[in-house]
């Protein structure tokens, strides 16, 4: 049954964050405000890839239900893209965040 993993996961990572707050936690309220704030753009990231997968895993099921190979090539490939490109643009934001960032902290050593 493929609930079974997917519940694992969801449960790994849910445990994941939680031992990363009590970890932090013990640092102070500032330094686990920080790593909530942090973690925040990876949650929303792997949840839009996450919703694209399953995307994905229905409507390839469906075309290899019906032996429709041109169909099922051609979503996975659709979908492959879409997945790159939310990738390539999640990298640029938090390029371009880190660069600003270390700008910002030289400047203030500086």
């Amino acid at each position: 049954n493929i609930s079974i993993p997917v519940a694992l996961q969801s449960m790994l990572q849910s445990s994941f964050s939680m031992i990363d707050q009590v970890m932090v936690g013990q640092l102070g309220d500032q330094s686990a405000a920080a790593v909530e704030i942090a973690s925040r753009p990876g949650f929303i990231y792997a949840f839009l890839v996450s919703a694209i997968s399953t995307i994905a895993a229905i409507m390839t099921s469906q075309y290899i239900g019906k032996n429709n190979r041109e169909a099922e090539e051609k979503t996975l490939c659709i979908n492959l893209l879409v997945m790159f490109i939310v990738g390539t643009c999640f990298l640029l934001a938090f390029s371009i965040f880190e660069i600003h960032s270390y700008l910002s902290f030289r400047t203030i050593i500086l």
